[in-house]
Order: C-alpha cells, then structure tokens, then sequence
C-alpha cells in the first residue's frame, strides 16, 4: 500500500513538473508582452531561457544523485526534491507577478541604462526563468531512481507520458482556461500552489514543518503580490490572456482613460476637445462626414479599444472586433459607463481571423490595433492582410490606419510599413495627427499617423516634357 502511494505522489510530481515549466514559459511571455513586446525576437529569448536550462536540468539531475551518495553527503531523493522546489518558488513567487515585473522593467532596467528590448528580456529570463528550470528540470531524473527494478522501456514511457501530459496541460489550461476566466496573477498562485502541494506530498510528515517554510513563504509572496486587491491598488482592473487593463481617472477634465498594456487606448470625455488627438481626428473627419439622413454607412473598427469611434454616432452601423472581450463590459462599466448603442456590433475574434468568416463590404475601415509601441502586430503589418482589407471596402468607401511611428521616417519600420502600404493601394494620404515641425528636436519621436486611402479608379499617367495636359486635368 505504501509503494502505491509512492507511486502516485511520483507521478504527480511529473505531472505537475511538466504543467509547471509549460505555464511559467508563457505566464512570463504574456507578462513581459507590455514592456518588451510579443515579436519572435522576445519570444524566442524566453522559450531558449527553459529549453537550454531544462536540458542541462536533465543532465545534471541524471548524475547528481549518484556522484553525491558515493561521497557519502547526499540528500535522500525526497529532500533534494523539496529542496529544489523550494528554491524554485523563491525565485518564481516575485519574479513572474507583474508588478515586480513593471518595477524591474520600469524603474530597474532604466537605471542600468538597459533599454534595448531584447537586452531586457534577456536579462528578465537570466535572472527569473533560468535557475528554477534548471532546477525544476531535475525532477525526472531524480526519480528514475525510484525505478531501478521496473524495466527500463515501461518505466521511461510512463514517465515520460506523464511528464509530457503535464506540459500539455500547462499549454492548454493556463491560457484557455485560467488566464481568461481568473487572470494571470490568479494563474501564477495556481502554479505555486501546485509547487508547494507536491513539496508538502514528498515531504516525510515527521520533518514536514520546518522544510516546508520556503514553500509556504514563497506562496504567501505569490498571493501578495498578485490576489486582486494589490493589483486593484496599482489600478489594475484585469489582466487576462491578453491585456493589463488599468482605468485612470482625470478629474480636472471630467474624463477617464483606458490602458492596454501601460499604453492609453482611449479616452472618454466629456467635453471632446480633452480626447485623444487621434480619437478627435476620427470623430471629426471620418465619423462626421458620414452623415446621419442619408442610407446608413456601414464601419468596421479592427481595435475595439474602449469604442470611442462613433460614440456619439446612433445611426450608422458599426461592427468592433477585438481579441479581448473584456474590453466591451469594461469600456461600458468603467469608461462610458453607459451600454453600447443597438447600431454597434461587437466581434471578440482575431482580426484576420474576423475577415476570414466575414464576407461583407463597408464603407469606412478603421484598422486602429497598436495596443503598445512594442507590441506591433506583425500579422497585420503585412500586404496580404493590407490587400484582404482592401477587397472589403464599398466603391468609394474610406479606409484609416491609425499607425504608430515616426512621421520623419527616422526608423526602419516607418519605411518599410510605408513601402508595403504603398504596395496594395498605391494612392493615399499620410496624415499626422499631432502637431508637426519637421525641425523641432523631437521631430523623430512616435507619433499616430494615419495612412488614408479612398476607393477610387486611379490612372498610371505622368507627366513629361513630350506629353503634359496638366490644364486639361485640373479641376478648375
């Protein structure tokens, strides 16, 4: 009976090894998303800092136990165990809550004048993910050393199938289901919790309370750090697969602002002169003109934001597509703090994913889907994405692309997007929102840029010295 409780609190163990290291990796990739970013370039950083140390964990472990019991100093497998655990949760309790994680990247990494991202995450994955892994990878070959009279073949399948099922179910869970339903910061005690109940199991009862003090500490850090009320205190209001939400208010002008990911999405206000400059833009140059005693218009937002596009518009029809579908009950609880009108559609799917199952046409596409400087969507940058948007537009019809960069072209990225955007629908205007002085110092500084295109038949023609009927193509 003993053995076959041994065997199941082994196994667990595997189980929840696997779970574990699956879900640190991504709670780590979502939680640095604000600050750094989710291109490949930070992403592949933090999947390299818990492949290499994981592989050396498996190494190290193979060999640990035995080098150590022929010196005769070695820890019984149990305590080496709980051991590693511990250290892992020590590191990991702090080290994956966001806002430990907003003061390294906000206050720490600027004062070691470290400001290239992936530097940054670099550094956050040396300090945070490298360690526990290692330590953490250990485990399996730790407890091989329980299977020494199982035959080899059946013993390594089980646990590798165990082990495997675990990181699959970290892969599954910890995004589908946690994240969205309770948040990450609830998804991190989870973790810990589950740390600290397989330490609890491998711990002999008659030594339980001492060893487990690190465990149980680094569990009360994880629930300080991230249980609703400190984060409820650092503005926080969600944080779920996608976005930190925070809400701000600014009284002296009667206006609340929503932040995705430490960058203003919207504004709300009530007098329309204290809204962002880009959402005013839109209001009055797009929105307007559309008219309310005509046939009704029809616009689709890609970037719900806190749906401030046509806020005050009750005729035409709207459809918003974001991810998040938090953002709909936030922005009418906590932003406008009224319910969206029967003439606006709400679409929580992924954009290019929207476009595949949407077959219609619109006469005004706003594609406004920044929700930070570094967390540029790179699918939607693309000119296959740029064409399937141009094929839904209505004869005549207007799109807007509210893009984040520098108005000068001082950086790669404004050429490039320029060129591609240049590439699908040749003519365009290119409208800074700000205000402009090509000479002031910070001239190069990011800027919302709006790349407007209309929907008409343009001719190839140029002028020339031979040919030129300049006064026959003026409109006066």
């Amino acid at each position: 009976m003993h053995r076959v409780k041994l065997l199941a609190v082994l196994f667990l163990t595997i189980l929840v090894e696997g779970y574990v290291v699956l879900s640190t990796e991504l709670i780590a990739i979502r939680q640095s998303m604000p600050f750094v970013g989710s291109g490949t370039e930070t992403v592949s950083v933090i999947i390299a800092a818990i492949l290499l140390p994981l592989a050396f964990g498996y190494e190290h472990g193979g060999r640990a136990y035995g080098k150590a019991r022929g010196r005769g100093n070695f820890l019984s497998l149990r305590k080496r165990l709980v051991r590693n655990i511990s250290i892992a949760m020590l590191i990991l309790a702090p080290g994956l809550s966001y806002l430990w994680i907003e003061w390294f990247y906000e206050t720490a990494l600027p004062e070691m004048s470290i400001t290239n991202r992936v530097a940054q995450i670099a550094l956050y994955s040396a300090l945070v993910l490298v360690y526990p892994t290692f330590l953490l990878g250990q485990t399996v070959p730790l407890i091989t050393n329980y299977f020494k009279k199982h035959r080899l073949s059946e013993a390594t399948g089980k646990i590798l199938f165990f082990s495997t099922t675990g990181s699959f179910l970290g892969a599954i869970t910890s995004t589908l289901l946690l994240m969205a339903t309770i948040g990450v910061g609830q998804t991190v005690i989870v973790n810990m919790a589950l740390l600290a109940l397989i330490a609890f199991l491998l711990q002999p009862r008659r030594r339980a309370t001492l060893s487990l003090t690190a465990p149980i500490l680094a569990l009360l850090v994880t629930t300080g750090f991230n249980n609703p009320f400190m984060l409820g205190a650092s503005g926080i209001i969600a944080d779920n697969t996608y976005n930190t939400i925070r809400i701000r208010n600014i009284p002296q002008e009667d206006a609340r602002i929503l932040e995705v990911n430490r960058t203003g999405a919207a504004k709300y206000a009530e007098n329309e002169e204290f809204m962002f400059p880009y959402q005013y833009f839109v209001e009055h140059n797009l929105i307007e003109p559309l008219g309310s005693d005509e046939e009704k218009k029809d616009v689709l937002v890609l970037g719900a934001g806190g749906f401030i596009a046509g806020f005050n518009d009750d005729y035409n029809n709207y459809v918003f597509v974001d991810i998040d579908r938090d953002l709909k009950p936030i922005s009418e609880e906590k932003l406008q703090r009224k319910p969206l009108g029967d003439n606006k559609q709400f679409e929580p799917e992924e954009a290019r994913g929207f476009l595949v199952g949407d077959k219609r046409r619109y006469d005004l596409i706003i594609l406004d889907v920044y929700s930070n400087i570094h967390s540029v969507p790179q699918h939607l940058m693309t000119r296959e994405f740029l064409a399937d948007l141009k094929s839904r537009l209505k004869s005549n019809g207007v799109l807007a692309a509210n893009i984040v960069t520098t108005a000068n072209f001082t950086e790669p990225f404004s050429i490039k997007f320029d060129n591609t955007f240049r590439a699908v629908f040749g003519h365009y205007t290119r409208q800074v929102v700000q205000d402009y002085n090509p000479w002031r110092a910070d001239a190069g500084d990011y800027q919302n840029v709006f790349y407007i295109y209309y929907d008409r038949d343009y001719n190839a023609d140029i002028y020339t010295d031979d040919r030129n009927t300049l006064f026959m193509d003026r409109a006066f």
